[in-house]
């Protein structure tokens, strides 16, 4: 993905993406955050810590990566500063250690249970997972989180829907709606 110096470029760019437009978003400021998550940009800069910051408040619902929106500053501050500003630290450590570290990193995002955390955390967790997908050091790692992030999302689909339930049709068959 590239960034684009006309500002109706990032405009229309993120038109398709939300269909529409969220209100107070900064297109530019968006795709900014966007490509930084996803090119391991400098996150002690203070313009990386922003457009992360702004990417994380709308979400991505190209990758189904949730919003932390208002009312969710903690969570947003946790997953710049404790997964990305790390993220960023493993880059350069030797294969064996890297794989080590990642491993640990990455299930300090995992709640210990789904149901003992609060849907905040849980999206919150969602997108740190996501950080680490986008590096894993084996592809055995990156299947087991892909699957986590997967149960994740199955959870807080379930939060935000609420459970299935069994209905009769006219032919007094039960079917899950």
């Amino acid at each position: 993905m590239q960034i684009h110096d006309n500002d109706s470029l990032p405009l229309s760019e993120v038109e398709q993406i939300f269909s529409g437009l969220a209100f107070g978003i900064d297109a530019s400021m968006w795709l900014s955050g966007r490509e930084m998550f996803f090119n391991n940009s400098d996150p002690l800069r203070a313009r990386t810590r922003f457009a992360l910051g702004h990417y994380f408040f709308f979400g991505d619902p190209t990758c189904s990566m949730p919003a932390l929106g208002y009312g969710l500053d903690k969570e947003r501050e946790w997953v710049i500063k404790q997964i990305l500003i790390e993220r960023q630290g493993l880059i350069n450590e030797p294969p064996a250690v890297f794989a080590r570290r990642w491993r640990q990193r990455a299930g300090e995002c995992v709640p210990i249970t789904v149901d003992s955390i609060s849907t905040q955390q849980l999206k919150a967790s969602i997108i740190a997972c996501c950080a680490y997908a986008a590096m894993p050091p084996s592809a055995e790692d990156a299947t087991k989180i892909q699957r986590l992030i997967d149960e994740l999302r199955k959870e807080l689909g379930r939060r935000i829907t609420g459970p299935k339930r069994k209905k009769e049709d006219a032919d007094g068959k039960l079917t899950v709606r």
